[in-house]
């Protein structure tokens, strides 16, 4: 697998070189990324996903998406009094971090 990813990578490196349109290591761990994803389904048998085969988990209007909501999603749920006051911090931070950012980039 690491040699045929090595094969990817150094086809598709004078293209990258031309014109990075990311730093180099993202891009590396783009493509290694993409050939384990490619490897995965191989072994698993499994395929892309059919959008047309969703079923959506919601029934009627969909619930209001808030920053907050985004924060508490990402983050859990968490039980205990000091993860439970660690987690309202870090749902602050999440939501402060959401909220920074351009809706039509996702950029802050």
């Amino acid at each position: 697998m690491l040699q045929e990813a090595y094969l990817i990578v150094r086809s598709k490196f004078p293209e990258y070189s031309a014109d990075p349109p990311m730093p180099f290591f993202l891009w590396l761990r783009l493509e290694v990324g993409q050939k384990l994803v490619d490897v995965h389904r191989f072994h698993l048998g499994t395929k892309m996903r059919d959008a047309g085969q969703e079923v959506s988990l919601h029934h009627g209007a969909l619930p209001q998406v808030t920053s907050m909501s985004l924060a508490e999603h990402l983050l859990g749920k968490l039980t205990t009094a000091s993860h439970a006051a660690m987690r309202v911090e870090l749902k602050l931070r999440v939501q402060e971090a959401l909220n920074s950012m351009d809706p039509t980039t996702g950029k802050c």
